[in-house]
């Protein structure tokens, strides 16, 4: 489903269908994260369009710092020799990746998350898999998208997705904390309506981005720069590899020995207590010349120290 609510923007610009392809198939193999397996099968641009060039890694610390959509084939199933729960875990490392950054920049949110066992995955993987697109009904579509997409292309920064989410959620965590407390008393009943309470209020988490309008498009990208400026650099360096580098693919196929490195890395982000910072940032910090402490306040990040 989300490969269809990807391409159907693209279907909408009245270009040739080689052309949509091209730019389709550009758009998830640059910004949909490759360790996300559980895809589908691999698949490669047409020739018809010239392929696009592979990206390189950002430059630490820079926001539109992605080149050109990357070429290489999407990953098919993994090995059978790559041990199921690594793949698993690899699967939702670009989700644990965003709780750290949601836990950096709003802890008081995350730890509420975190302590009623709300998985981010459960209502976050559609937002990033389409780039919003899922989150988009009717009017939308044709406004706010196409709007969205304008700004999120010309930023040409795969981890933007991830810093628009952290949007959503900071900006409407009172009906996070709203949403999330309806399901921890339905999962309480124990019954089937309680059952069906807690499926609504995770869908109404899912649907969250559906109140943005095209007039709030430059503030909510604003809002994104924001938060990727007073994000760690370290954060970007650690993560672009196992989230949206090439090199990880050979033939196609996820690499045994990045499913291995990256599958644990993704164990390890699922529990970790804080995001890591390098020590050459908290010497920065120290000297003043640079910010690596998490922003106070609700609407603009939680309070608290969300790095260590």
């Amino acid at each position: 489903l989300f490969l269809v609510q990807l391409l159907g923007p693209f279907m909408t610009l009245g270009l040739p269908l080689p052309t949509v392809y091209n730019c389709f198939y550009a758009a998830r193999q640059k910004y949909v994260p490759l360790c996300d397996t559980s895809a589908s099968p691999g698949f490669a641009p047409t020739s018809d369009v010239p392929t696009p060039t592979p990206a390189a890694e950002p430059a630490a610390g820079s926001y539109a710092d992605a080149s050109s959509p990357a070429a290489p084939r999407r990953p098919r199933a993994a090995s059978s020799v790559v041990d199921p729960g690594l793949v698993r875990a690899l699967d939702e490392l670009p989700y644990a990746v965003f709780r750290l950054l949601l836990l950096y920049h709003d802890p008081e949110l995350c730890s509420f998350l975190d302590t009623h066992k709300v998985r981010l995955i459960d209502f976050v993987r559609p937002w990033v898999r389409t780039l919003f697109a899922s989150a988009c009904e009717g009017e939308q579509t044709k406004t706010v998208l196409p709007a969205l997409w304008d700004v999120y292309f010309m930023a040409a920064d795969p981890f933007l997705v991830f810093y628009l989410a952290l949007v959503v959620l900071v900006n409407d965590r009172e009906e996070v904390f709203k949403q999330v407390t309806a399901m921890a008393a339905a999962a309480a009943a124990a019954d089937g309506e309680g059952a069906r309470d807690e499926a609504a209020a995770l869908a109404a988490l899912g649907k969250l981005p559906g109140r943005l309008q095209a007039a709030d498009v430059p503030d909510f990208l604003i809002c994104a720069q924001h938060f990727a400026s007073d994000t760690p650099s370290s954060f970007r360096t650690r993560y672009f590899a196992p989230l949206f580098s090439p090199d990880a693919l050979a033939g196609g196929v996820l690499r045994a020995d990045f499913l291995e490195a990256y599958g644990a890395e993704s164990v390890t982000a699922q529990t970790q207590l804080c995001m890591h910072i390098s020590a050459r940032e908290v010497a920065m910090q120290h000297l003043g010349g640079g910010a690596v402490q998490p922003r106070g306040g609700s609407g603009g990040g939680g309070g608290g120290g969300g790095g260590g």
